[in-house]
């Protein structure tokens, strides 16, 4: 019997027929309850389950009901470290400590997840892994995978040294230790670092297998039900089939929505260029907050530092003009809510064309997808994707089609910032000096696009993917 999810959140993947039922967590130890190591964790240290149940007196596995009745932070200490053990009407969580699977001679994988950009800044020195550990790391029996599949954090030289500096510490290799980031470039990194750098000799190499996990294009965020539970497919099916109707019946009142919620430059030269040139605004659905309250010294600055031929009249615009702690939204104001997890139906059925302004726009060893750019595909829409260059060029390789040929999409190339944004206004000025009807024509021969990329998103090949890998492990 074989155990994977996905987000690795209640993972063991074992071979044997002793567990029964219901999902299985590794409990372990490894590194969780470690103060150096809680510098990747957004929320608090972790505690083991022995600590949990006697500073809380609980026993695992807890019913929902008495899960939902702890304090807020009680269920954060059991939902964002190791799952402890949950009873629900329809799964049952237990624990299972990496110690069980040694006493039962079962092969297991040790998740240890990254919620930010801090592992570098953990002193490896201070982590330790218990001696039993190491000899079913060292036998072939177990494997740690690091992962971090919401961010593309693991991008950059000093993120592979400190991974390969963990591996040489306690002599962890490729066939026992993964780092999974969603950082769609991160394997080529890796391996470009590695042909390139200096300081590698023959006898040193890459210690760990590096490898893509993207939470956003594996699970959705903004459905109601995660994209990878097959048994649930002919929800997303339906949902698909009725903005697919809604788009070819023409029931849009404009040609693009730019929902922008994280103000950064930007994004904030995106939406001055919307809401300040006639032929776009008069076009467009957009908005912009504020949620990390930056100053307008902030904003100007961080504006002037994309040296923009125009630079200094948006940055006077934005101090004139913005309302910089309310920001403008198109249909709701809660700041502190992270909309990943949400999707307005009405807005993306009232307009032609989704433009995405991704979390990152600059050329570097990470390209990164979020949910932004799986909405559109989602609510069968067209979309143009302002991200890292060559962002297309990945979709692509993923699976997915574009729309090369109804518009320009060369902003997507790896050019000079100012040209990226000439082009891209350039095209969306040609779509808006299209009329309505023939936008409307054009969805007809979009429908075969339309339809790939949601059959491509629902197939989930990067999950399947990995699992299977998984599997062939667990079954040697």
């Amino acid at each position: 019997m074989k155990y994977i999810n996905v987000a690795y959140e209640f993972t063991l993947v074992t071979n044997t027929k002793e567990i029964k039922e219901g999902n299985v967590h590794t409990g372990t130890p490894l590194f969780y309850n470690n103060q150096e190591f809680s510098k990747v964790h957004n929320v608090g240290t972790y505690k083991f389950k022995e600590e949990i149940e006697k500073d809380y007196n609980l026993k695992f596995p807890i019913t929902a009901k008495k899960f939902e009745d702890l304090d807020t932070n009680i269920r954060l200490l059991i939902t964002k470290g190791a799952r402890y053990g949950i009873n629900t009407e329809n799964i049952k969580y237990r624990y299972f400590n990496y110690k069980d699977c040694i006493n039962l001679g079962l092969k297991f994988i040790l998740p240890l997840r990254v919620d930010n950009q801090h592992i570098t800044d953990v002193d490896i020195g201070k982590l330790s892994i218990p001696s039993d550990l190491v000899v079913q790391l060292q036998a072939g029996n177990a494997k740690i995978i690091i992962y971090q599949d919401s961010e593309g954090f693991f991008f950059n030289t000093k993120h592979i040294e400190w991974f390969n500096k963990l591996a040489s510490h306690f002599n962890l290799n490729k066939n026992n230790f993964i780092v999974e980031s969603a950082n769609f470039k991160w394997p080529e990194s890796t391996k470009g670092y590695y042909l390139t750098n200096s300081n590698f000799i023959n006898s040193e190499i890459i210690k760990f297998e590096p490898k893509v996990n993207s939470n956003f294009f594996e699970r959705g965020w903004f459905t109601k039900v995660p994209l990878h539970r097959t048994l649930d497919k002919g929800y997303h099916y339906s949902e698909f089939n009725q903005y697919l109707y809604d788009k070819l019946n023409n029931r849009h009142t404009k040609k693009f929505l730019c929902l922008q919620r994280r103000l950064s430059e930007v994004r904030a030269v995106v939406f001055y260029n919307l809401h300040t040139n006639r032929k776009l605004s008069k076009h467009s659905l957009y908005s912009l907050l504020n949620p990390y309250k930056s100053n307008i010294s902030q904003i100007k600055s961080g504006i002037d530092r994309l040296k923009l031929r125009n630079s200094k009249e948006i940055s006077q615009w934005f101090e004139n003009n913005f309302d910089i702690e309310n920001g403008i939204s198109l249909d709701r104001t809660d700041q502190e809510v992270n909309w990943a997890t949400e999707l307005n139906k009405n807005l993306h059925k009232d307009t032609f064309l989704n433009l995405v302004i991704e979390t990152h726009q600059f050329p570097s060893s990470e390209l990164f997808f979020s949910e932004k750019s799986v909405r559109p595909i989602y609510t069968a829409q067209p979309f143009i994707i302002f991200g890292n260059p060559e962002s297309l060029k990945y979709l692509k390789q993923l699976g997915y089609k574009t729309f090369s040929d109804f518009w320009d999409e060369s902003y997507d190339e790896d050019v000079p910032l100012q040209e990226r944004f000439d082009r891209l206004f350039n095209t969306l000025e040609s779509i808006a000096d299209k009329p309505m009807e023939e936008l409307n024509e054009w969805l007809c021969d979009m429908q075969p696009i339309l339809e790939h990329n949601f059959n491509t998103l629902m197939r989930v090949e990067s999950l399947h993917k990995r699992n299977k890998e998984l599997s062939k492990w667990i079954e040697l």
